[in-house]
């Protein structure tokens, strides 16, 4: 199991900050996210970057596979056809990560990964807080050349609506799937965690 952490884009609503670069709890944002899928022993963790690629890098620990997509000014659905695209062959599911995801942690993905059953491989694994779908998603290797084939900055929410018979909700208790920093104000509110 592994996971496509999206990292490419330009924060346009963070007034000229790279939200992944922020500082939380004493480290840059993104690294909270990718510590939350180390601990949970994936076998591959791909981070897709973009936009400020050079600034990324230097902030990524050494075992994380670093991919490059040239086409992020296009929107989300091209970083996550980039990560598809340079997953190993032997991968069975990959979780769709956002980067700005500081709270994620390993128990919520392990949550996730126990309700994937090989045996049914068109499941799609999705975690819902209070009736709200959320995220990461887990995607089986079926949906992979779908996967490849997203269009725009709307992500994967069309394939969910055109494949809702295979979705599987899980519910997770924990605001920590629907917080990610767009905006400034929820940085600010992040920051009042600390």
């Amino acid at each position: 199991m592994a996971a496509v952490v999206l990292a490419a884009g330009k924060s346009s609503r963070m007034a000229g900050e790279n939200k992944l670069l922020l500082p939380f709890r004493g480290r840059p944002l993104i690294l909270h996210t990718l510590a939350a899928l180390q601990a949970a022993a994936l076998s591959d963790i791909l981070v897709v970057v973009g936009n400020e690629h050079e600034r990324l890098r230097a902030v990524l620990p050494e075992a994380i596979t670093v991919v490059f997509n040239p086409d992020f000014e296009e929107g989300m659905a091209s970083s996550i056809r980039a990560g598809i695209a340079a997953l190993p062959p032997q991968v069975e599911a990959v979780f769709i990560v956002q980067g700005d995801m500081p709270l994620l942690h390993a128990d919520i993905l392990r949550a996730l990964q126990s309700r994937f059953d090989p045996a049914q491989p068109d499941r799609i694994i999705v975690p819902v807080y209070r009736g709200r779908q959320a995220n990461p998603v887990l995607f089986p290797r079926a949906y992979f050349p779908i996967l490849l084939q997203l269009q725009g900055d709307t992500g994967a929410k069309r394939l969910l609506k055109e494949h809702r018979a295979a979705v599987v909700q899980v519910p997770i208790n924990d605001p920590a799937v629907v917080t990610d920093i767009d905006t400034p104000e929820a940085y600010e509110r992040l920051q009042g965690l600390e």
